[in-house]
Protein backbone atom coordinates (compact mmCIF):
# COMPACT_ATOMS: atom_id res chain seq x y z
CA UNK A 1 0.00 0.00 0.00
CA UNK A 2 1.26 3.47 -0.79
CA UNK A 3 -0.07 7.01 -0.98
CA UNK A 4 -0.87 6.77 -4.69
CA UNK A 5 -3.03 3.68 -4.11
CA UNK A 6 -4.99 5.53 -1.41
CA UNK A 7 -5.39 8.58 -3.66
CA UNK A 8 -6.73 6.42 -6.47
CA UNK A 9 -9.26 4.74 -4.17
CA UNK A 10 -10.39 8.02 -2.65
CA UNK A 11 -10.87 9.58 -6.08
CA UNK A 12 -12.92 6.61 -7.32
CA UNK A 13 -15.09 6.80 -4.20
CA UNK A 14 -15.73 10.52 -4.73
CA UNK A 15 -16.13 10.45 -8.54
CA UNK A 16 -18.19 7.26 -8.75
CA UNK A 17 -16.50 5.67 -11.76
CA UNK A 18 -13.04 4.49 -12.71
CA UNK A 19 -13.10 6.51 -15.92
CA UNK A 20 -13.80 9.78 -14.09
CA UNK A 21 -11.14 8.99 -11.50
CA UNK A 22 -8.62 8.29 -14.27
CA UNK A 23 -9.42 11.64 -15.87
CA UNK A 24 -9.01 13.51 -12.56
CA UNK A 25 -5.69 11.82 -11.80
CA UNK A 26 -4.36 12.05 -15.38
CA UNK A 27 -3.93 8.26 -15.48
CA UNK A 28 -5.17 5.62 -17.89
CA UNK A 29 -8.24 3.66 -16.85
CA UNK A 30 -6.32 0.32 -16.91
CA UNK A 31 -3.77 1.84 -14.52
CA UNK A 32 -6.51 2.96 -12.13
CA UNK A 33 -8.11 -0.50 -12.35
CA UNK A 34 -4.79 -2.26 -11.62
CA UNK A 35 -4.12 -0.03 -8.62
CA UNK A 36 -7.51 -0.63 -7.00
CA UNK A 37 -7.29 -4.37 -7.67
CA UNK A 38 -3.82 -4.43 -6.12
CA UNK A 39 -5.08 -2.58 -3.05
CA UNK A 40 -7.96 -5.03 -2.66
CA UNK A 41 -5.54 -7.95 -3.02
CA UNK A 42 -3.21 -6.57 -0.35
CA UNK A 43 -6.05 -5.97 2.11
CA UNK A 44 -7.92 -9.18 1.26
CA UNK A 45 -11.30 -7.41 1.00
CA UNK A 46 -13.55 -5.92 -1.69
CA UNK A 47 -13.56 -2.13 -1.58
CA UNK A 48 -15.98 -1.34 -4.41
CA UNK A 49 -19.26 -2.85 -5.56
CA UNK A 50 -18.71 -2.74 -9.33
CA UNK A 51 -22.18 -4.10 -10.16
CA UNK A 52 -23.67 -0.61 -9.80
CA UNK A 53 -23.18 2.56 -11.82
CA UNK A 54 -21.83 4.65 -10.21
CA UNK A 55 -19.84 2.14 -8.13
CA UNK A 56 -20.65 1.90 -4.42
CA UNK A 57 -18.11 1.73 -1.60
CA UNK A 58 -18.49 -1.49 0.43
CA UNK A 59 -18.56 -1.51 4.28
CA UNK A 60 -14.89 -2.50 4.28
CA UNK A 61 -14.30 0.21 1.70
CA UNK A 62 -15.79 2.84 4.00
CA UNK A 63 -13.26 1.89 6.69
CA UNK A 64 -10.40 2.15 4.19
CA UNK A 65 -11.77 5.43 2.84
CA UNK A 66 -11.68 6.94 6.34
CA UNK A 67 -8.12 5.67 6.74
CA UNK A 68 -7.14 7.06 3.33
CA UNK A 69 -8.64 10.44 4.11
CA UNK A 70 -6.70 10.64 7.39
CA UNK A 71 -3.38 9.57 5.84
CA UNK A 72 -3.66 11.85 2.80
CA UNK A 73 -4.66 14.82 4.95
CA UNK A 74 -1.66 14.18 7.21
CA UNK A 75 0.58 13.94 4.14
CA UNK A 76 -0.76 17.26 2.83
CA UNK A 77 -0.18 18.90 6.22
CA UNK A 78 3.37 17.54 6.37
CA UNK A 79 4.15 18.90 2.91
CA UNK A 80 2.78 22.28 3.99
CA UNK A 81 5.05 22.31 7.03
CA UNK A 82 8.08 21.19 5.04
CA UNK A 83 7.47 23.84 2.40
CA UNK A 84 8.05 26.47 5.09
CA UNK A 85 11.48 25.01 5.89
CA UNK A 86 14.46 26.36 3.94
CA UNK A 87 15.27 24.28 0.86
CA UNK A 88 16.96 21.01 1.76
CA UNK A 89 20.22 20.34 -0.02
CA UNK A 90 22.76 17.56 0.09
CA UNK A 91 23.39 13.96 -0.87
CA UNK A 92 21.73 10.84 0.53
CA UNK A 93 23.63 7.57 0.08
CA UNK A 94 21.44 4.46 0.03
CA UNK A 95 22.24 0.74 -0.08
CA UNK A 96 19.37 -1.63 -0.85
CA UNK A 97 18.97 -5.32 -1.50
CA UNK A 98 17.30 -6.18 -4.78
CA UNK A 99 13.65 -6.54 -3.71
CA UNK A 100 13.49 -3.38 -1.56
CA UNK A 101 15.33 -1.50 -4.32
CA UNK A 102 12.72 -2.34 -6.98
CA UNK A 103 9.72 -2.49 -4.66
CA UNK A 104 10.39 0.57 -2.49
CA UNK A 105 13.46 2.70 -3.10
CA UNK A 106 13.47 3.39 -6.84
CA UNK A 107 9.72 4.18 -7.15
CA UNK A 108 9.82 6.45 -4.08
CA UNK A 109 13.05 8.13 -5.18
CA UNK A 110 11.43 9.45 -8.36
CA UNK A 111 8.72 11.19 -6.33
CA UNK A 112 11.19 12.38 -3.68
CA UNK A 113 13.49 14.04 -6.20
CA UNK A 114 10.58 15.93 -7.72
CA UNK A 115 9.74 17.26 -4.26
CA UNK A 116 13.37 17.98 -3.34
CA UNK A 117 15.24 18.87 -6.54
CA UNK A 118 18.32 20.10 -4.68
CA UNK A 119 18.92 16.71 -3.04
CA UNK A 120 20.96 14.03 -4.80
CA UNK A 121 20.30 10.35 -4.00
CA UNK A 122 22.96 7.72 -4.69
CA UNK A 123 21.65 4.15 -4.67
CA UNK A 124 23.77 0.99 -4.63
CA UNK A 125 22.06 -2.41 -5.04
CA UNK A 126 23.61 -5.39 -3.24
CA UNK A 127 22.60 -8.34 -1.08
CA UNK A 128 21.29 -7.71 2.44
CA UNK A 129 24.49 -8.76 4.19
CA UNK A 130 26.52 -6.25 2.19
CA UNK A 131 23.94 -3.54 2.89
CA UNK A 132 24.53 -3.99 6.62
CA UNK A 133 28.29 -4.01 6.04
CA UNK A 134 28.09 -0.68 4.19
CA UNK A 135 26.01 0.80 7.02
CA UNK A 136 28.39 -0.51 9.65
CA UNK A 137 31.42 1.12 8.01
CA UNK A 138 29.56 4.40 7.48
CA UNK A 139 29.76 4.20 3.70
CA UNK A 140 26.01 4.80 3.34
CA UNK A 141 23.39 6.75 5.28
CA UNK A 142 20.47 4.35 5.09
CA UNK A 143 19.88 0.74 4.08
CA UNK A 144 16.92 -1.33 2.92
CA UNK A 145 16.95 -5.08 3.54
CA UNK A 146 14.68 -8.10 3.29
CA UNK A 147 15.16 -9.40 6.83
CA UNK A 148 15.27 -7.86 10.29
CA UNK A 149 18.91 -7.55 11.41
CA UNK A 150 19.86 -8.36 14.98
CA UNK A 151 22.15 -6.21 17.08
CA UNK A 152 21.83 -3.12 19.25
CA UNK A 153 23.66 -0.94 16.70
CA UNK A 154 20.68 -0.93 14.32
CA UNK A 155 17.57 1.21 14.22
CA UNK A 156 15.05 -0.84 12.22
CA UNK A 157 11.60 0.05 10.91
CA UNK A 158 9.30 -2.31 9.01
CA UNK A 159 7.80 -0.45 6.05
CA UNK A 160 6.24 -3.03 3.69
CA UNK A 161 5.37 -6.67 3.29
CA UNK A 162 6.52 -9.21 0.71
CA UNK A 163 5.68 -12.81 -0.18
CA UNK A 164 8.28 -15.29 -1.37
CA UNK A 165 7.03 -17.96 -3.75
CA UNK A 166 8.39 -21.07 -5.44
CA UNK A 167 8.90 -20.43 -9.15
CA UNK A 168 9.11 -23.36 -11.54
CA UNK A 169 9.69 -23.57 -15.30
CA UNK A 170 6.54 -23.55 -17.41
CA UNK A 171 7.62 -26.77 -19.16
CA UNK A 172 6.26 -30.34 -19.34
CA UNK A 173 9.04 -31.61 -17.05
CA UNK A 174 7.55 -29.63 -14.14
CA UNK A 175 3.87 -29.91 -15.09
CA UNK A 176 3.27 -32.40 -12.25
CA UNK A 177 3.96 -29.71 -9.62
CA UNK A 178 0.91 -27.87 -8.29
CA UNK A 179 0.16 -25.72 -5.24
CA UNK A 180 0.56 -26.54 -2.48
CA UNK A 181 3.87 -28.32 -3.12
CA UNK A 182 4.69 -30.96 -0.49
CA UNK A 183 7.88 -30.37 1.48
CA UNK A 184 8.98 -33.91 0.59
CA UNK A 185 8.95 -33.01 -3.11
CA UNK A 186 11.58 -30.29 -2.65
CA UNK A 187 14.36 -32.77 -1.97
CA UNK A 188 14.00 -34.24 -5.47
CA UNK A 189 14.14 -30.94 -7.38
CA UNK A 190 17.17 -29.10 -8.82
CA UNK A 191 17.40 -25.60 -7.36
CA UNK A 192 18.56 -22.22 -8.58
CA UNK A 193 19.50 -20.47 -5.34
CA UNK A 194 20.48 -17.04 -4.02
CA UNK A 195 23.81 -16.46 -2.31
CA UNK A 196 24.08 -16.89 1.48
CA UNK A 197 23.87 -13.13 2.19
CA UNK A 198 20.48 -12.81 0.53
CA UNK A 199 17.50 -11.72 2.61
CA UNK A 200 15.24 -13.80 0.35
CA UNK A 201 17.21 -16.98 0.98
CA UNK A 202 17.55 -16.28 4.73
CA UNK A 203 13.76 -15.91 4.97
CA UNK A 204 13.18 -19.17 3.07
CA UNK A 205 15.74 -20.98 5.19
CA UNK A 206 14.15 -19.84 8.47
CA UNK A 207 10.68 -20.76 7.15
CA UNK A 208 11.75 -24.29 6.21
CA UNK A 209 13.58 -24.84 9.49
CA UNK A 210 10.48 -23.71 11.40
CA UNK A 211 8.58 -26.53 9.65
CA UNK A 212 11.27 -29.10 10.47
CA UNK A 213 12.71 -29.13 6.94
CA UNK A 214 16.48 -29.04 6.40
CA UNK A 215 17.09 -26.80 3.34
CA UNK A 216 19.79 -29.06 1.90
CA UNK A 217 18.67 -28.87 -1.70
CA UNK A 218 20.48 -30.02 -4.82
CA UNK A 219 21.73 -26.63 -6.01
CA UNK A 220 22.59 -26.55 -9.72
CA UNK A 221 23.14 -22.81 -9.98
CA UNK A 222 23.72 -19.89 -7.61
CA UNK A 223 22.82 -16.34 -8.69
CA UNK A 224 22.90 -12.88 -7.15
CA UNK A 225 19.38 -11.48 -7.56
CA UNK A 226 15.68 -12.33 -7.68
CA UNK A 227 15.63 -11.31 -11.34
CA UNK A 228 18.42 -13.78 -12.08
CA UNK A 229 16.52 -16.51 -10.20
CA UNK A 230 13.44 -15.95 -12.38
CA UNK A 231 15.36 -15.68 -15.64
CA UNK A 232 17.40 -18.82 -14.89
CA UNK A 233 14.35 -20.82 -13.80
CA UNK A 234 12.63 -19.79 -17.04
CA UNK A 235 15.37 -21.63 -18.99
CA UNK A 236 14.22 -24.90 -17.41
CA UNK A 237 17.33 -25.82 -15.41
CA UNK A 238 15.60 -25.88 -12.04
CA UNK A 239 13.24 -24.25 -9.57
CA UNK A 240 13.85 -21.43 -7.10
CA UNK A 241 12.42 -19.07 -4.52
CA UNK A 242 11.81 -15.43 -5.42
CA UNK A 243 9.77 -12.39 -4.43
CA UNK A 244 6.27 -12.57 -5.92
CA UNK A 245 6.39 -8.85 -6.67
CA UNK A 246 9.59 -9.22 -8.69
CA UNK A 247 8.03 -12.16 -10.56
CA UNK A 248 5.16 -9.87 -11.55
CA UNK A 249 7.59 -7.16 -12.72
CA UNK A 250 9.79 -9.54 -14.71
CA UNK A 251 6.93 -11.25 -16.54
CA UNK A 252 9.09 -14.29 -17.44
CA UNK A 253 7.47 -17.61 -18.45
CA UNK A 254 7.49 -19.30 -15.04
CA UNK A 255 4.75 -20.71 -12.83
CA UNK A 256 4.26 -19.48 -9.27
CA UNK A 257 3.53 -22.08 -6.59
CA UNK A 258 3.08 -22.12 -2.82
CA UNK A 259 4.18 -24.71 -0.26
CA UNK A 260 2.05 -26.93 1.94
CA UNK A 261 3.08 -24.95 5.03
CA UNK A 262 1.36 -21.79 3.80
CA UNK A 263 2.69 -18.52 2.38
CA UNK A 264 6.27 -17.41 3.05
CA UNK A 265 5.80 -13.86 4.28
CA UNK A 266 8.40 -11.32 5.36
CA UNK A 267 8.76 -7.62 6.03
CA UNK A 268 11.03 -5.22 4.19
CA UNK A 269 12.96 -2.91 6.50
CA UNK A 270 14.66 0.47 6.49
CA UNK A 271 17.81 0.37 8.62
CA UNK A 272 20.10 3.05 10.01
CA UNK A 273 22.94 2.90 12.52
CA UNK A 274 22.14 4.33 15.94
CA UNK A 275 25.45 6.15 16.33
CA UNK A 276 25.34 7.80 12.90
CA UNK A 277 24.52 11.51 12.73
CA UNK A 278 22.34 11.78 9.65
CA UNK A 279 21.99 14.92 7.53
CA UNK A 280 18.68 16.78 7.13
CA UNK A 281 18.43 15.37 3.60
CA UNK A 282 18.82 11.79 4.84
CA UNK A 283 16.30 12.25 7.64
CA UNK A 284 13.72 13.73 5.27
CA UNK A 285 14.31 10.93 2.76
CA UNK A 286 13.64 8.30 5.46
CA UNK A 287 10.51 10.13 6.62
CA UNK A 288 9.33 10.36 3.02
CA UNK A 289 9.77 6.61 2.48
CA UNK A 290 7.92 5.78 5.69
CA UNK A 291 4.97 7.95 4.73
CA UNK A 292 4.77 6.56 1.19
CA UNK A 293 4.63 2.96 2.39
CA UNK A 294 2.26 2.97 5.32
CA UNK A 295 1.97 -0.51 6.92
CA UNK A 296 -1.21 -2.31 5.88
CA UNK A 297 -3.68 -2.57 8.77
CA UNK A 298 -6.09 -5.46 9.30
CA UNK A 299 -9.78 -4.85 8.70
CA UNK A 300 -10.94 -7.92 10.58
Amino acid sequence: MNLEDLEVFRTIAFEGTLSKAALCLNLSQPTVSRRIQGLEHQLGVTLLDRSTNPVHVTPHGIMVLEFAQSVLDSWRDLKTVLSDIPAVKGTVTVAASTVPAKRLVLPAMAHFLREYPEVQVRVSVMDSARVLGALNTGNVDVGFVGFEPSGEQWHVESIAGDEIVLVVPDTPRYAHLHSPVAFSALQHLPFVQRESGSGTWNTVREYLLSHGIAPNFRVVCEVDSNEAIIQTVATGVGVGFASQQIVAIEGSPVRVLTLEGGPIMRNLHVVTKWAMDLSDAANIFIRYINLMYMPTTSLE
